[in-house]
């Protein structure tokens, strides 16, 4: 098993991202994970890998129940962001896809944003104040991936900057937003000293 884990690393660091899928696939057998699905998307995203962790992020969504799953908005979320940098994102498709979805919990008003229903301003205002910290920081990581996807860099990298300043460490918003810190060029976060 560890084996395989780095013949995974190995094929990533190659950008092999089919013998990436072909590991996983295999590390899954019989019984597929969404979780499994879902981290193998993350992997291919940080190094750019768009098309083939947009698949990933497909299966993992198709295999989690829709209703009253917090995870599925994830899921969701992230197929959208990909499907978006990629310019191929499909609106119509993507509702669909969330239509069972409950729509008055957190993260709803992101997955407003990329339906349409709502512009990047509207959605902070929608923030739940109990959980302002993790909520604030999804909005400024997803928003920035919408401003990423329509080419303007520019209103993204101070959202990018403000996610890497304040969302919790093991948020995995943080942990793409440091990636996105290296796409946009932008200087490495300074990490803080206890």
């Amino acid at each position: 098993m560890r084996l395989l884990y780095l013949r995974v690393s190995v094929k990533l660091c190659l950008k092999d991202f089919a013998g990436v899928q072909q590991d996983y696939d295999a590390l899954m057998g019989k019984t597929p994970s969404a979780e499994m699905y879902f981290d193998v998307g993350r992997l291919l995203w940080d190094e750019d890998g768009f098309a083939p962790a947009s698949v990933s992020f497909l299966k993992a969504l198709e295999l989690v129940p829709k209703k009253d799953n917090a995870s599925a908005k994830y899921d969701a979320l992230w197929y959208a962001i990909t499907m978006d940098r990629l310019g191929h994102f499909d609106v119509a498709k993507f509702a669909g896809y969330i239509a069972e979805m409950n729509s008055d919990t957190w993260p709803s008003p992101l997955l407003d944003l990329y339906l349409g229903k709502l512009k990047p301003d509207q959605v902070p205002h929608l923030v739940n104040h109990s959980q302002v910290a993790g909520q604030t920081c999804e909005f400024n990581f997803y928003s920035a991936e919408w401003h990423i996807a329509r080419g303007n860099s520019e209103a993204a990298k101070p959202l990018i900057t403000e996610a890497v300043a304040k969302c919790p460490k093991g948020f995995v918003e943080y942990e793409a937003a440091v990636v996105e810190v290296r796409r946009l060029g932008l200087p490495p976060a300074k990490e803080e000293t206890p």
